[in-house]
């Protein structure tokens, strides 16, 4: 098989969900012609780890962890990189910009570190580290995801001194992203020429939204964008967890601009126009919870069914969200360039799917599965109608929704490996 070098700076048994991305790949490729190494980091040594996700289930996987040697990782701490689900303390969310002269402001309009990645200063020795990588194993191309984008412009840094092609992958856009949204001008003047600089090298850009790709295709900064979705795993199976209380489920963390406001005030308006009963109900949040949710609970009478709890190993939580009454997908504000990494695991579990959304992209996705609907985040009539239309459908013992299985299955990580290999396959032919 040829072999492909994958470097992300996340990855399991790591919690975060950037890591699944290149996970996933490198699980399937081998079925399309492609074994893969991989360069990732470990964490700091209090980072709890899922033990859903194995390296014996890549078996075509070579899996080195020293991204960051180990005086590099103990400088980090776990805040470094966002919110950590793994912490039961709550988020400050705030919206897309800072207020003026808060602290978050202050750091933005001071410094770019914090978007290019903590890791900034040690570029150089990264791109070593993937250089002499590259060689050791004798890969065939070079692939590099971000964010942090210092992996990014590691990987590009590296790619001079390498014979073979090299993509980029952007899980999240950069240059007109939220993080690159919240900063201030010079920031983001900044890292949109970086972002130029890198993708002006690239042989390709892969993203995982189209409405991404066409944006980066209009600015012109990349020789040729191709998007390639997230996917849930289809080796992954688990048994639906029923709770004896009509249950809403989020399964991710709230941070930044996302907030399941929205959503708790739908779940009131239901509870004041009777539509569920208010000692059979519950909302719980699997993942890190917003300081602003907790207050807004107990403002609205919901403090008792409010629940949460950190981020559960994968496994677990899937199976939570497979025994849910619905599944509560957050999208981030009104930026139309996400599609929620949730979406997938929603999917594989085949729950039911209420959706906040300002993207027509997501919009179409959600409702294509024939298991989701999507709202915008004001209309909290529609919300609890839904609400209560679930919680009839429990009480009458019948499904809400009907999958629609040939979407379901052409969302699953192996069609997206299979398109990544042929993406492979095309810029090593040159």
């Amino acid at each position: 098989m040829k072999k492909v070098l994958l470097v992300s700076y996340y990855f399991p048994p790591r919690f975060t969900i950037g890591g699944k991305r290149a996970f996933r790949f490198a699980r399937y490729l081998p079925e399309f012609g492609w074994s893969s190494v991989v360069l990732t980091a470990r964490g700091p040594a209090s980072e709890p780890l899922d033990p859903t996700f194995r390296d014996d289930a890549l078996p075509s996987c070579a899996i080195h962890r020293d991204y960051l040697n180990d005086e590099e990782v103990a400088g980090l701490s776990r805040f470094a990189y966002g919110s950590d689900g793994t912490i039961a303390e709550p988020t400050k969310v705030w919206g897309v910009r800072p207020s003026r002269f808060s602290k978050q402001w202050w750091l933005n309009e001071t410094r770019f570190k914090p978007i290019v990645g903590p890791a900034v200063r040690g570029i150089p020795k990264i791109a070593r580290r993937i250089a002499d990588l590259a060689r050791k194993e004798k890969v065939d191309v070079l692939w590099a995801t971000g964010s942090p984008w210092e992996t990014v412009s590691a990987a590009t840094l590296a790619a001079r001194d390498l014979d073979i092609p090299f993509i980029l992958d952007f899980r999240d856009p950069w240059s007109f992203g939220m993080g690159i949204t919240a900063s201030s001008a010079f920031v983001r003047f900044v890292n949109t020429k970086i972002e130029a600089a890198l993708l002006h090298r690239a042989a390709m850009l892969t993203v995982t939204a189209e409405a991404t790709r066409d944006q980066y295709i209009s600015l012109g900064t990349a020789k040729r964008v191709e998007c390639i979705r997230n996917g849930y795993d289809p080796a992954v199976i688990v048994e639906p967890r029923r709770s004896e209380r009509f249950t809403l489920v989020h399964f991710g963390n709230c941070y930044a601009n996302r907030t399941l406001e929205p959503f708790l005030r739908a779940a009131s308006r239901a509870l004041q126009d009777g539509l569920v009963d208010r000692n059979d109900f519950r909302i719980l949040n699997l993942g890190r919870v917003a300081e602003n949710d907790l207050a807004l609970s107990k403002e609205l009478g919901l403090a008792d069914q409010f629940e949460y709890r950190t981020v559960l190993p994968y496994e677990e939580g899937l199976s939570i969200v497979a025994g849910a009454d619905l599944a509560l997908l957050l999208a981030f504000g009104d930026e139309p360039w996400f599609i929620p990494g949730k979406l997938y695991d929603y999917v594989s579990a085949r729950t039911p799917m209420l959706c906040l959304s300002s993207s027509k992209e997501l919009d179409d996705l959600v409702d294509r599965t024939g298991i989701g609907w999507a709202y915008p985040a004001t209309d909290h009539d529609a919300m609890a109608k839904r609400i209560g239309e679930a919680y009839e459908a429990r009480k009458n013992g019948r499904r809400l929704g009907e999958p629609n299985q040939s979407v379901i299955e052409a969302l699953s990580a192996r069609n997206g490996a299979q398109r990544l290999a042929e993406l492979f396959d095309e810029v090593t032919k040159g």
